[in-house]
């Protein structure tokens, strides 16, 4: 029961960000640190943040002027990361490339969870296989925060303890914005 609790806890918050990881690719810290010296306000910058985020229910026979495109996203979400957490050039350079690799892990690790979750419930296993799928969802829950543990030891050797935590409340801002942005469209 206290792992349902504890899974029912992690996805609550964990949604947005798991959006996020689904659907970024690559993106270079000076097309963020060129962005972010455009001086947009904090308005102008969710707008920006948000236009090419904005999708349109197919179902409601409306299109979709504007495809979702992840490499935009991932600028956006590094331009809105620099400007919160306030890095220099050269803090950019450094921790994009680390944070990403980082959110590329576990995502495949998220992946990974779902596959199993989704089969698992899909046919119909005894009550010994179904534990043994909570125990492997466990070990990739494990294993997803450890790689976070790992991977925030180095972004704090980069960027310091105060602007990686305002790192990470902007991604989790930007994550649940954007999350917000594209399911009010339904």
């Amino acid at each position: 029961m206290q792992l349902i609790f504890n899974l029912k806890r992690k996805l609550a918050g964990f949604l947005p960000l798991m959006l996020l990881l689904l659907l970024c690719p690559a993106v270079s810290a000076e097309a963020a640190i060129q962005h972010n010296q455009t001086g947009l306000t904090p308005e102008t910058e969710s707008a920006d943040c948000m236009e090419n985020g904005k999708l349109h229910h197919p179902e409601k026979g409306r299109k979709r002027p504007h495809r979702f495109n992840p490499e935009q996203f991932k600028r956006d979400l590094s331009v809105h990361i620099t400007r919160k957490a306030e890095f220099t050039q050269e803090e950019a350079k450094n921790f994009f490339p680390i944070f990403f690799e980082m959110k590329d892990k576990q995502r495949a690790l998220e992946r990974q969870k779902n596959r199993t979750l989704r089969s698992a419930s899909e046919s119909d296993k005894n009550e010994k296989d179904c534990e043994r799928v909570l125990e492997l969802i466990e070990k990739l829950e494990t294993k997803s925060m450890r790689i976070e543990k790992d991977y925030m030891k180095r972004l704090r050797s980069i960027v310091g303890a105060r602007k990686l935590v305002k790192a990470m409340a902007a991604d989790r801002v930007f994550g649940r914005r954007m999350f917000h942005q594209m399911t009010k469209k339904r």
